[in-house]
């Protein structure tokens, strides 16, 4: 019992002074996760009783604040419900951080949608993205 007990002791301490490598990151121990987005908006006329944003003419308009310098650019995601699927439906390359969405990219007049967006870098880690935006589409 005394050998195995040794022999566990024995393997344990070499094993610790292996040099290792994790296959899931590929550029090494200085990962970089980019912040949180800033002042993220939809612009359009503001609706106090339902605490929402109207936008006009089939398109909805929104920025935000650009983050640090090392951004690639960011990720827009649109769902039809605040809680439910979000699908990507637009890369917007840095600097640029404004972005219109219009019935050319799916969207429908009369229809709520909701909107979140995340930053990238250049190694393609995504950063978390931000809270949810709300808009009702109004028609031309």
């Amino acid at each position: 019992m005394k050998k195995i007990i040794l022999l566990f002791v024995v393997l344990s301490v070499f094993s610790c002074s292996l040099k290792r490598s994790n296959p899931l990151d590929p550029h090494g121990h200085d990962i970089y996760i980019p912040a949180n987005i800033k002042d993220f908006q939809i612009i359009g006329e503001w609706v106090e009783s339902g605490n929402y944003v109207k936008s006009y003419n089939n398109t909805v308009r929104m920025e935000w604040s650009p983050n640090e310098d090392e951004i690639e650019g960011y990720y827009i995601y649109r769902s039809r419900s605040y809680n439910g699927l979000y699908t990507r439906v637009k890369t917007v390359y840095a600097p640029n951080h404004e972005w219109a969405d219009t019935e050319s990219s799916g969207i429908e007049p009369n229809n709520w949608y909701y909107y979140k967006i995340s930053a990238f870098n250049e190694q393609g880690l995504e950063g978390y993205r931000s809270e949810w935006k709300q808009t009702w589409v109004v028609g031309d």
